[in-house]
Formats: C-alpha cells, sequence, structure tokens
C-alpha cells in the first residue's frame, strides 16, 4: 500500500508540474503577444512623433516669416540615438515586467494546479485503498480455503466424517467470498436505477424487524418500534435493506438481553428513521470512519464481517437524496439517523 501511494504522489506531483507548465505556457504566449504589440505600437508613435517634429522644423525653416526672427543656429530636434535607446528602454521595461508576471503566475499555477488537481487525487487514493482493502479481504478466506484443503490432502488417514468437515468449512469460505463479491459489486454499480414509490414508512420499519428478528431472538435482543404515519417517496426495497444493515449492526455490537428501538418521525421537512442501540458504543476516531469501506471498528475482528454494510446503507440513503448521521457514546451505545426528503402531498394519499 505504501508503495502504491508513493507511486500515486508521485504521478501527481509530476501531473501538478506538467499542469504548471501548461499555465505558464499560455500566459507566457497571452504576454509576449500583448508585449509585442505594444512595444511596436509604441515603437511607431515615437518614430512618428520624431518625423512630425522633423518636418516641423523643415517647414518653419522655409518659411520666410521665421527667417529674420532666427539669431542663433538651427536646433536639430531629432536625436536618433536618444529615439533607439528609448526603444531598448522600453523593450528592457516589457521584458522585466513579463518576467515578474511570469514569476508570479507560475507561483499561482502551481497553487491552483493543485487545488485543481486534489479531488483527482482523492479519488484515486480512494481507488488505492479500495483495491488494496479488496485484496486482503480476498486473501483472508482464500488462504483459510487453501490450508483447509492442503491438510485434509495431506492426511492419509482422513475419515469420512472429516472429509465433510473440512468441505462443510471450504463452504462457509466460499459463501463468504460470495457475499464479499455480491458488497463489492454493490459499491461500485453506479448505473443503478432508483424505483421511487409511495412507501409506509411504518411498513417498512416493521418488514426490517422481521428480517432480523431471528438474530435479535438469539442475541435474547427486544427491538422497540415508534413510527409515525408517514409516507414517503423512496425505494422501498433498497431502504429496507439500508434499514436492516443498520439493525444488524445494532444488534450485532448490543449486549445480550438489551434493547433497541426504531422511531420513525417527521420534522422539518424531512422524514427521520433513527436506529438507537444501547450497546458498547463507538470511540471518536472510529465515528469518523464507520462509513467507509472495509472499516471495522472491532480490531479483533471478533464479529464476522467486511465492513461493507454500512459503507452500502450509506451509499443507499444518498442515492435517493437523503443523508445519514452517527452519534455514539463510548459504553452507551449509537444512535444512526436516516433523513429522507418529504413531500406533504404524499401524506393525503392513502398507499393501497
Amino acid at each position: 500500500m505504501d508503495l502504491v501511494t508513493d507511486w500515486g504522489n508521485k504521478m501527481f506531483k509530476r501531473a501538478r508540474i506538467k499542469l504548471t507548465g501548461w499555465y505558464l505556457l499560455i500566459i507566457m504566449t497571452i504576454l509576449l503577444a500583448f508585449s509585442g504589440v505594444i512595444y511596436t505600437t509604441t515603437s511607431h508613435e515615437l518614430e512618428r512623433f520624431a518625423e512630425a517634429q522633423r518636418m516641423r522644423f523643415e517647414i518653419r525653416s522655409n518659411d520666410p516669416e521665421f527667417l529674420p526672427r532666427r539669431t542663433t543656429p538651427p536646433v536639430i530636434f531629432i536625436d536618433q540615438e536618444l529615439l533607439e535607446e528609448t526603444k531598448k528602454r522600453l523593450l528592457m521595461g516589457l521584458v522585466i515586467i513579463d518576467l515578474g508576471i511570469l514569476g508570479i503566475a507560475g507561483i499561482l499555477g502551481y497553487y491552483l494546479s493543485g487545488k485543481t488537481l486534489r479531488p483527482i487525487r482523492e479519488v484515486m487514493n480512494e481507488q488505492y485503498r479500495f483495491v488494496s482493502d479488496a485484496s486482503h479481504e480476498l486473501k483472508t478466506p482464500i488462504t483459510a480455503i487453501k490450508t483447509t484443503l492442503e491438510v485434509a490432502i495431506r492426511d492419509k488417514k482422513l475419515t469420512r466424517q472429516e472429509a465433510k468437515e473440512t468441505l462443510k468449512s471450504s463452504l462457509e469460505e466460499v459463501n463468504r467470498l460470495q457475499k464479499l463479491a455480491e458488497g463489492l459489486l454493490e459499491l461500485t454499480h453506479n448505473t443503478r436505477e432508483i424505483q421511487l414509490r409511495k412507501t409506509d414508512i411504518a411498513k417498512l420499519v416493521t418488514a426490517a424487524v422481521k428480517t432480523i428478528e431471528p438474530l435479535a431472538i438469539k442475541k435474547r435482543i427486544i427491538v422497540n418500534t415508534k413510527v409515525e404515519n408517514i409516507v414517503g417517496m423512496i425505494d422501498q426495497a433498497r431502504m429496507e435493506r439500508a434499514l436492516v444493515t443498520i439493525l444488524d449492526n445494532a444488534i450485532k455490537y448490543s449486549v445480550t438481553g438489551g434493547k433497541v428501538m426504531v422511531a420513525g418521525k417527521l420534522s422539518e421537512k424531512l422524514i427521520t428513521i433513527q436506529v438507537i442501540d444501547h450497546g458498547s458504543g463507538i470511540g471518536e476516531n472510529d465515528v469518523l470512519h464507520v462509513f467507509d469501506r472495509f472499516y471495522r471498528t472491532d480490531p479483533a475482528r471478533s464479529t464476522k464481517g467486511y465492513g461493507l454494510g454500512l459503507a452500502i446503507a450509506k451509499q443507499i440513503v444518498e442515492e435517493q437524496r437523503g443523508k445519514i448521521e452517527i452519534t455514539s457514546t463510548l459504553g452507551k451505545g449509537t444512535k444512526i439517523a436516516i433523513k429522507l426528503p418529504y413531500s406533504a402531498k404524499l401524506q393525503k394519499t392513502n398507499i393501497s
């Protein structure tokens, strides 16, 4: 991962320098064009002014009215060396100004190119992390399957029952791989069509609770619901999946015999569905990353899973113009809130 990150940083730096170079090339071209126009125009005006002065002097010199008044030798108004010196100073001034502008433009260009490329860099880093984490998660079950099968092959006294246990263990790992692959496809599939329909939020919550009921019974956890009579325009199937994932996490990390509350209410033109547990809670540092792909708050990984569930739940909520928030206190519990847009017109419509 470090090698990949270093390579990405070097590539980003090269791209930044290259983009800055293009900025400077464009600015330099514009400066040269403007400076050329200014120098040519000014030089032409100086020469025109000098020529006008010369012609005026010649006219006055040949005019009889001015001859009697002239008591001193004629004054030469044209100094070609002075004219050329003025042009040189003009050219030098333009060069100094252009170099100053290029220097400032180089600094600003490097800064702006960094800001321009930063979103691309973040996306690339996210892809690197995703590939690295996915590779790591894939490696674990594959290694387990390989080790189990190798041990079974080398065991010359392997019984039929032991062979069945080996196959059963391998099948469990294959199922884990299948779930991981499905999760990865879910996260990377961005062309999905959302089926928004009028949905009774209370029925949605009831269906999600019923899905995770076996897990709740196994841990002797009571799931209470308190949902107002609300109708929302959502993709029911996918939102139910997101809610099931959140409930699944709440039950997994709750103490045996505990309680989980699911509440649904309408506030500030938002439909809010809250899942509240009184489990172990999440630390401040972990709260910031719970929706990241492959992130696990359990360092020992004593709880099964790949850390994809909440990332998928967040994606489902956001693709339906909603947002998901989490607050947690270590040792006291966690509250996850799904907030979805609400239309008052739907509330007056009955759902068949």
